[in-house]
């Protein structure tokens, strides 16, 4: 901060500045103890004579002012208050600039109303002469303060300037040095062998390898690259296990059976460190890497291996939980329960997910209570699992979340709540729950306990639409067939429908059948219409199944006729193309369902 010395406007005495100054200092210690040392700043003792003599009767004048007592006990005990009362106006002037100024004035006006004669008394003629002279020379004394702190300010600014260029290049070779290390902790050669000592654990050894693989497409849409992996994210105490010196990378915690990453022979326990010679940083940006890539792109997978086998994934993840680490905990039982790196054993991953809730893991939490509702690896105990959801989704827990609002929604073992219900519902969906999206969704677009709000409705459907989610597509769709909270458009309600159906949802099929069929918001195609409906019959779709049994009628003879033909060809079929939809008919339908359970 600029001194009052350089930053006070002119009329101000420099002894009166320099009090103000030594009173703001920073460090208490620097301060004027006391009102005969803050005196002693304010007033030189060397000067002394006539101006002296002058502000004395300044102090004088003033003194009557503040008293408010007679001139005859002013001059009585004029002395002793006089100093009490400086100290107090400083005081005052130290404690809020508003104050000290408004203080300044009043005293500086009771000086010429009350005392102007006697406080001139003594003023030599040498004096006012330069009382005289006086306004020109502040005039000068403050150009001259302003310009020293324009000069301080401009000074500052420039050694701000200066510091923050230098954060800037400390910053920028701290993350060269962090990208030369990680660099070199890949490429770094295993450490030689020594001879194992029997009574101490081996630590493991891992290195880096290049894996090519050539890019799947997800089963329901051959547009988007799929490589077939649950990958997670890395946490320090893990990565220290696995000899990584960071948690860059997407750590692999399991694989599908013949995908393409198992076989190009990523394993569980790898971590993903990097694709075609860009870094990944975590499983999130594993994610946004591979949806750039084309299905049958050959990629190279930078990937640091530790573990021998999937088994021996496992026993590090054990060593991990046995020396008490929650997130480990949970991923034993996961591994258990899933089979993975191990015979599938619901019992022990149980127990895990049991350790891990006791030591206050929320995932761990959440995996118990859902093995105490369904009875996998313990006995059924909705009570205890009501409470474990309860302390989960109290700590952010999606799972939790979800099934704990499906369980108040639902009434049967704990009291019906929709609110309660609607209110988690909105919890996960904020968190990134998918499935709750388009559970909160519906309660807004149908009012299922709730008062009914199309537009909140058709806002979670297409936040939930747009990461992918053909459930959400196909409610979206209802919405802009009726035009509730959306445009009504039939045209935008089929191109839902049939990106939906192409990822496998059989009430899309279903829906889109019913719009080829009678050319709704798509070209008239009864043979489309009959290939989407044997699509959802494959799939069991029990809406369909009955749709066909029952309420055929309501669905066009040429479409009738094209699924009647379709049937033929499945072989279940023998009969007229006629439309008609007799009992043969009926019984192919119901033999082709059935073939497909």
């Amino acid at each position: 901060m600029a001194p009052a010395a350089l930053a006070a406007k002119a009329g101000y005495r420099p002894q009166f500045l320099r009090g103000i100054d030594a009173c703001l200092k920073i460090k208490h210690a620097d301060r004027p103890q006391s009102v005969a040392q803050l005196r002693s700043i304010l007033i030189e003792p060397q000067r002394r004579g006539p101006l002296a003599a002058a502000v004395g009767g300044r102090r004088a004048s003033s003194a009557v002012v503040l008293d408010r007592r007679t001139p005859a006990q002013g001059r009585a005990r004029g002395g002793p208050r006089t100093w009490p009362l400086l100290g107090a106006a400083v005081l005052m002037i130290v404690g809020g600039a508003y104050g000290g100024y408004q203080f300044t004035r009043w005293h500086a006006g009771s000086e010429q109303t009350q005392g102007h004669a006697k406080a001139h008394e003594g003023v030599t003629g040498g004096e006012q002469a330069a009382e005289a002279e006086r306004p020109q020379k502040e005039t000068s004394q403050a150009a001259q303060r302003q310009a020293e702190l324009e000069a301080e300010r401009k000074r500052l600014e420039e050694q701000r300037i200066a510091e923050d260029a230098a954060r800037a290049r400390a910053d920028e070779e701290r993350r060269q040095e962090e990208e030369r290390r990680r660099m070199a902790s890949r490429e770094a050669p295993p450490p030689a062998a020594t001879q194992p000592d029997p009574s101490v654990p081996a630590e493991p050894r891992g290195h880096v390898i290049k894996l090519s693989v050539k890019m799947g497409h997800l089963p329901a849409d051959a547009q988007k690259a799929w490589l077939g992996v649950n990958a997670e994210p890395l946490e320090p105490p893990l990565a220290h296990l696995l000899g990584l010196t960071h948690t860059n990378g997407a750590l692999i915690f399991n694989k599908t059976p013949g995908g393409p990453a198992d076989q190009a022979g990523i394993r569980a326990g790898d971590v993903i460190l990097g694709i075609d010679g860009r870094s990944i940083a975590d499983s999130g940006d594993l994610r946004q890497r591979l949806s750039a890539l084309a299905p049958g792109r050959l990629a190279l997978l930078e990937v640091w291996r530790v573990a021998s086998d999937e088994g021996y994934f496992l026993q590090l993840l054990r060593r991990l939980a046995d020396g008490g680490d929650g997130a480990a905990m949970h991923r034993v039982g996961r591994m258990y329960a899933g089979g993975i790196g191990t015979a599938r054993d619901d019992a022990e991953a149980a127990r895990w997910f049991r350790k891990g809730a006791d030591s206050g893991n929320r995932d761990a939490t959440a995996a118990l209570a859902i093995a105490l509702l369904e009875g996998r690896g313990v006995g059924k105990d909705p009570s205890e699992a009501l409470r474990l959801l309860k302390v989960a989704a109290g700590q952010d827990q999606i799972e939790a979340l979800s099934r704990l609002a499906h369980i108040v929604l639902e009434g049967k073992i704990a009291a019906k709540d929709p609110v309660e219900a609607a209110r988690l519902f909105t919890k996960a969906a904020e968190l990134g729950h998918v499935p709750s999206m388009v559970e909160i969704g519906r309660m807004y677009a149908h009012g299922n306990g709730i008062a009914a709000d199309p537009d909140k409705g058709a806002m979670w459907f297409k936040r939930a639409a747009d990461l992918g989610n053909p459930i959400a597509m196909t409610d979206l769709a209802a919405l802009h067939i009726q035009g509730r909270g959306v445009e009504k458009s039939e045209s935008a309600a089929a191109a839902l429908l049939r990106k939906a159906a192409d990822l496998g949802n059989s009430m899309a099929m279903n829906n889109l059948s019913w719009m080829l069929q009678g050319g709704r918001g798509v070209r008239k195609d009864p043979d489309e219409a009959a290939d989407q409906m044997m699509k959802a019959l494959a799939h069991h779709n029990e809406f369909s199944l009955k749709q066909m049994t029952q309420s055929s009628q309501t669905w066009s003879k040429e479409f009738r006729r094209a699924l009647q033909k379709r049937l033929h060809e499945a072989g279940v079929y023998s009969g007229p193309i006629d439309g008609e939809f007799h009992q043969s008919t009926l019984i192919a339908i119901n033999s082709f369902v059935n073939r497909n359970r």
